[in-house]
């Protein structure tokens, strides 16, 4: 009867038990874990104004803050609680995680150190301040941190995919690739480590296993132009030429690439496949992407010299172009060669084939020029330079050299 009384009291008269502050505190986190970080942030607010002295809460109400992108209230809130309780290592994690966030490295690092001196069995804190690290350009304080993080929490799959990284960057691929590797045993879901060990493998030329490795990143939702692209090089260096298409394709149609190489790239696989019009159609648009590329002028002028006698003005066009661009270039003297050859224009043969005899000699070279020769009733040169192809192993010199009525050894 007493306690009934005693409610009811309580009720009329508006009169309230103060509840302990880690009530409010509790409140706030589970909201904070439902992603309802306002709502939190009230809870903690009375959390702080039942007791001003629980730095617990300002750190989570910082947290908070921080999710709302409110970085002032944030930093205010991290640093009233190391001014409460200086030995409180979280406060330092994520104050450091706020000016990391912000791009103060120095700031930064010294709040995970002063949380590694605190407690130093802690991994997290290695982690983060060897990021920064990594960012500010100092590798061996990096590796260092990613090393003792990995000592301290051998299944921590963040401490090996991130000195993986830099393991890779110091061309330490092996390495790297071990501990890419580990990530994925530790977490078979993880994309990016998928993605990695794909990357050294396409490195190692081991094209087939590369391709394996992207395909599987894909399928774990690594996206973007870099994995298209990775496993469309692996595919073409494995010589498998309408898969390595289908990617550059994603590149070019779904991601809209204005990476001209992307388009050279899908030529030159369609000019394996014998497709000119469209490879001439992906070196004009790599041409509007960018002008006066040299290695384009001189696909697109062989695409167009593949085609037949048509289209020779329009490669000798291309050829000489790439001449304009870089005087002396010996795959556009070789291309105009071929050209006049065939058109049995002699001595404009032998005037780009000497060009490219003189920079970068093969035993056609040397066979074409010797029969311009030959056909200009200059014996002496045309044995000349058929005895030199027939040296470079050029598989009919022999003959035209009998031909020709050259001496034979």
């Amino acid at each position: 009867m007493k306690l009934k009384l005693t409610i009811l009291f309580i009720l009329i008269t508006g009169i309230t038990i103060a509840q302990p502050a880690y009530i409010f505190h509790e409140q706030g986190l589970r909201l904070f874990s439902e992603g309802k970080f306002a709502e939190a942030i009230a809870k903690f607010d009375i959390a702080i104004k039942t007791d001003a002295t629980y730095f617990e809460a300002y750190v989570d109400r910082g947290r908070a803050n921080m999710r709302l992108d409110k970085n002032d209230l944030a930093m205010a809130d991290f640093s009233k609680a190391i001014q409460l309780n200086p030995k409180f290592s979280p406060a330092y994690i994520y104050r450091g995680d706020l000016y990391a966030q912000t791009g103060n490295d120095a700031a930064a690092i010294k709040d995970y150190s002063e949380a590694i001196r605190l407690h130093p069995n802690i991994p997290g804190p290695y982690v983060s301040r060897g990021m920064i690290y990594v960012k500010t350009k100092q590798q061996q304080p990096a590796l260092d941190d990613f090393n003792k993080a990995a000592a301290l929490d051998e299944k921590n799959a963040v401490v090996f995919y991130q000195r993986g990284l830099l393991l890779r960057d110091l061309n330490k691929q092996a390495e790297a690739l071990a501990d890419f590797t580990k990530v994925t045993s530790l977490d078979a879901k993880n994309g990016s480590a998928w993605f990695e060990i794909a990357r050294i493998n396409a490195a190692q030329g081991k094209n087939e296993l590369a391709v394996t490795n992207y395909s599987k990143a894909i399928s774990l939702g690594v996206t973007g132009e870099a994995v298209h692209r990775g496993r469309a090089v692996a595919y073409a260096a494995g010589g498998k030429t309408q898969e390595a298409i289908g990617d550059y394709g994603v590149l070019i149609t779904t991601y809209h690439s204005k990476e001209s190489n992307d388009f050279r790239m899908r030529g030159d696989l369609y000019v394996q496949q014998k497709k000119f019009a469209e490879a001439i159609r992906d070196y004009n648009k790599a041409l509007q992407l960018k002008r006066d590329d040299v290695p384009v002028f001189l696909a697109r002028g062989h695409a167009y010299f593949a085609q037949g006698p048509a289209k020779y003005a329009a490669a000798e066009a291309d050829f000489k172009k790439v001449q304009q661009l870089e005087a002396g270039n010996a795959h556009a003297a070789r291309g105009l060669g071929k050209i006049y050859f065939a058109q049995e224009k002699w001595q404009l043969c032998i005037d780009q084939l000497s060009v490219t005899i003189k920079y970068n000699a093969t035993g056609e070279d040397y066979s074409q020029r010797g029969k311009a020769y030959w056909k200009l009733s200059n014996k002496k040169l045309a044995c000349e330079d058929l005895s030199k192809a027939e040296a470079m192993g050029h598989p009919d010199a022999a003959k035209d050299k009998l031909n020709a009525g050259c001496p034979m050894k």
